[in-house]
């Protein structure tokens, strides 16, 4: 399914709501200004008004400074860019300039600014123009600058004493004042200067700023338009010498003093986010899949949490420039609303990226692994980690809540809830094989590509050798317990299942290392051979069956033990049209086990292969006459002690390096169905009455040939002295 769904469709996926769409606006995702923007999500009665409101003001002779009024990443720039080309547009003869404090390095260079860009609404007029000679002037008098004159045309061979002349009242300053208003009125010209970025000033020069405005810039049909964000310049004015103190009041009094007309933008109603969060996924998986399941995951956690962060534009541009940038090499391998969410918090909580890199194998761990009476303590110091590097307390639940619903065992810590989970088999986040894809933004070596694997199952489907299908062979030898995983996730999805699919993992079975924990490789491996059997259409079975057991001894191990979970409650889905093999077919397998194992006894007990020993169980269950057959050659051939050790299984203790085999126990229900255990009962009766009964320390038998000897007897001693009442001690 693709990034676009029709609307019936979409209805039928989601709880919450369909955040794709199938207009796609890629110049909403620039961070450069746009008028065009500026005209959408919402705004166009308030640019209406404000244009209108400029409209006025510039029919006046009396100077006005207009405050566009709105938080950082509002969109402020897009506003003043849509205001400015429709003051130009408008018939009313307005001359427009720009002048961006923030562009100038010190207070020396932004005065020379703002006279240069003043001079600038008259750029083009005769050079001998008495309007910019005086404009010229009055720079000169109120600013203290020698680079002045290179531009403006007059000489300034003394240094003046600059702003503070003109806030004494000084007379030459009043003087050449009194000319440029002169001029102004008489030539009746409105002149806009737009000021942006005004709150990222340093202090001193905000205030020079507010000054130039206020006490020299009040010109007859000169008028200002500041933007900027309120909060952050009362801040910057509450740490200078004139306001003092960090007194918000005081800054705002000041503030009033300067700005006559305030424009505060509107804040984007819930609407217009959705339509912008709507356009950014459109454009950053555009040509990408997003099943309704993740699309619904990610709706959830844009309505629990990440719709409020992103309030503006720019936030909202930010955030899904960063999906665009990185989504298109991933998409067809990662579990797409996991990387939009992990995305968001690289963007908007950075502590919060870093913490789930460095609690990694916590995060990735079975929540099985966490006891309940240590999940309060590890909670707590995850919320101190957390809260350490950077996250708002304010907003840590709603992160924790997002967190949750990436990790399983996140969410059993911080809910002091440690279930049971089931090893995730898809392409999230919380799987270890794809974990490190979401933070290397790629396949990393070592790794195979999903789009390979699934591309390799198809052709070898089809019996087709090509490159995939050798990269997936390559990858079998190196990392054959991730590809297996990976095999599993494509096979569920595409419901393949052929003959050709299990000989391959036949042939790769030997490549598979035995060790792993509680679930193996290998018994990952019999779990895929296990559902493809069970799909594959009966008249397949014993074909796939005998080509499996031909191709290598472990092959056979794999087609047995699948074809016993298959039977069984083992399998991992339900036995819908599973049904039990016809005798024959029971047969044919058995002589198949019989043909390829026979040969092994020769060996000896102790030195017949394990794999194909395990064998022996699901074998006297597919057919018990070979399978009795066999154990009676074996009988013949070993004697009774030695083939009753040999039905001794082992254990080995998990989670210990370089731990041995130990002996554990004998089914006597299996050895009774196979020999006659009576006969060799008989046989090794002194033998046996003299053993030991075992004990509870069992387990630390080492599995070699004596101690086999040794606790076979023992194992039969226990098992027959019920039998004979006479031999039981009495009390």
């Amino acid at each position: 399914m693709r990034a676009t769904y029709s609307s019936s469709r979409a209805t039928a996926a989601l709880p919450y709501v369909w955040l794709m769409t199938e207009h796609s606006q890629p110049e909403l995702f620039s961070d450069d200004p746009s008028a065009a923007e500026a005209a959408g999500l919402g705004r166009a009665p308030f640019l209406e008004k404000a244009l209108a409101t400029l409209q006025v003001a510039g029919k006046k002779k009396s100077s006005t400074a207009f405050g566009l009024i709105g938080p950082w990443g509002s969109g402020k720039t897009s506003i003043l860019e849509y205001l400015r080309e429709k003051v130009i547009a408008s018939e009313s003869g307005w001359r427009v300039v720009a002048f961006n404090p923030w562009n100038y390095s010190d207070q020396t260079s932004l005065q020379h600014g703002f006279f240069t860009e003043l001079l600038g609404a008259f750029e083009g007029e005769n050079k001998n123009d008495k309007l910019r000679k005086k404009i010229a002037s009055l720079g000169e008098s109120v600013a203290p600058l020698t680079s002045v004159g290179a531009i403006v045309g007059v000489d300034p061979s003394a240094a003046l004493v600059g702003i503070s002349r003109l806030i004494g009242g000084d007379q030459s300053v009043s003087a050449a004042r009194q000319k440029v208003e002169n001029a102004l009125e008489k030539r009746k010209t409105p002149v806009l200067v737009i000021m942006d970025d005004l709150d990222r000033l340093a202090p001193e020069e905000l205030l020079l700023t507010l000054k130039l405005v206020r006490l020299i810039g009040r010109l007859p049909y000169v008028h200002y338009l500041l933007a900027y964000d309120e909060t952050t310049l009362l801040d910057v004015l509450g740490r200078t010498g004139l306001v003092g103190k960090k007194s918000v009041s005081r800054a705002r009094e000041y503030l009033e003093k300067v700005i006559q007309v305030r424009m505060d933008l509107p804040r984007l109603r819930p609407s217009d986010t959705l339509q912008l969060t709507n356009v950014g996924i459109a454009e950053a998986t555009a040509g990408s899949e997003m099943s309704p399941e993740e699309t619904t995951r990610f709706s959830k956690a844009y309505f629990d949490h990440i719709g409020a962060r992103l309030s503006t534009p720019r936030a909202i541009k930010r955030y899904f420039g960063q999906v665009k940038l990185f989504v298109r090499s991933l998409s067809a391998e990662i579990d797409m609303s996991d990387f939009l969410i992990l995305t968001w918090l690289r963007t908007s909580e950075p502590a919060v990226y870093t913490f789930i890199q460095r609690r990694r194998d916590e995060l990735l761990n079975s929540t099985s692994n966490f006891k309940d009476e240590k999940l309060a303590a590890l909670a707590s110091e995850w919320r101190r980690d957390l809260l350490a590097t950077g996250t708002n307390e304010e907003h840590l639940e709603k992160v924790a809540s997002l967190l949750s619903d990436l990790f399983p065992a996140f969410h059993a810590v911080w809910s002091g809830r440690a279930r049971m989970s089931q090893e995730s088999k898809s392409r999230r986040l919380a799987n270890s094989d794809y974990f490190d894809r979401y933070f290397s933004f790629g396949i990393a070596s070592g790794d195979i590509a999903d789009a390979i694997v699934e591309q390799g199952i198809l052709d070898i489907h089809q019996e087709r050798a090509t490159s995939a299908t050798v990269h997936m062979s390559l990858a079998l030898i190196e990392s054959p317990d991730l590809l297996v995983s990976k095999v599993a996730l494509a096979v569920e999805t595409s419901k393949l299942a052929s003959v050709p699919l299990l000989l391959w993992l036949a042939d790769g079975f030997e490549h598979v290392p035995t060790g792993g924990g509680l679930l193996t490789p290998q018994e990952r491996f019999i779990a895929l051979a296990t559902r493809l059997l069970r799909r594959l259409p009966r008249s397949d079975l014993l074909p796939a069956i005998r080509g499996m057991s031909e191709m290598s001894e472990l092959g056979l191990v794999l087609a047995i033990r699948a074809l016993d979970w298959a039977s069984s409650d083992r399998a991992d889905e339900p036995p819908v049209d599973w049904q039990p093999l016809e005798p024959s077919a029971r047969e044919k397998i058995g002589s198949i086990l019989l043909d390829r194992l026979e040969p092994h006894i020769e060996n000896g007990p102790f030195d017949f292969p394990s794999d194909l020993w395990s064998l022996i169980w699901p074998w006297s269950v597919l057919d018990e006459n070979s399978a009795r057959d066999f154990a009676n050659r074996a009988l013949a051939s070993w004697g009774p002690l030695d083939t009753i050790s040999r039905f001794i299984g082992t254990a080995t203790v998990m989670g210990v390096p370089g731990a041995q085999p130990r002996l554990r126990d004998i089914d006597f229900d299996l050895v009774r169905r196979l020999v006659d255990l009576e006969e060799i009962r008989q046989q090794l009766e002194t033998a046996i009455e003299a053993a030991p009964v075992v004990t509870m320390n069992y387990y630390e038998r080492l599995d070699t040939p004596d101690e086999r000897r040794a606790f076979a007897l023992s194992l039969l001693h226990t098992e027959f002295q019920d039998v004979n009442p006479e031999e039981t001690p009495a009390d």
